[in-house]
């Protein structure tokens, strides 16, 4: 993980967000390239789906299409969903189904010399 995103990651458990990550898989292409992966799709919509009766609002820090799904049903029981993704990553589906869109990109404009207490 990046010095950067490590960074981002404090300033979100310090506003009161639950982080939680996993190891990077590396997966080596026979052409050597190396590609990361944290596949961790099936993890995020269980850990969401059991919270429903405890949240109005999800934040999701993913622009992969495969969450439209899961939108869609978030909606159903009338809770929210939030997307921060990268410009280069947030799909089409996720910028139509998502409440509201995020660019990681802003992300340190919005910020900047604002203060941030926990509630």
């Amino acid at each position: 993980m990046t010095r950067e995103s490590n960074r981002f990651l404090r300033k979100l458990g310090r506003i009161g967000f639950i982080i939680i990550s996993k190891p990077v898989k590396i997966i080596v292409e026979e052409t050597g390239r190396k590609i990361e992966k944290a596949n961790f799709d099936v993890e995020i919509t269980s850990d969401v789906l059991k919270s429903l009766g405890e949240v109005n609002a999800i934040v999701l820090f993913s622009g992969d299409s495969d969450f439209d799904y899961l939108v869609k049903l978030l909606h159903e029981q009338g809770k929210q969903l939030f997307v921060y993704s990268s410009k280069k990553t947030l799909s089409w589906e996720l910028k139509l189904s998502a409440d509201r869109c995020f660019l990681l990109e802003d992300f340190p404009n919005l910020t900047k010399g604002k203060r941030f207490v926990r509630i």
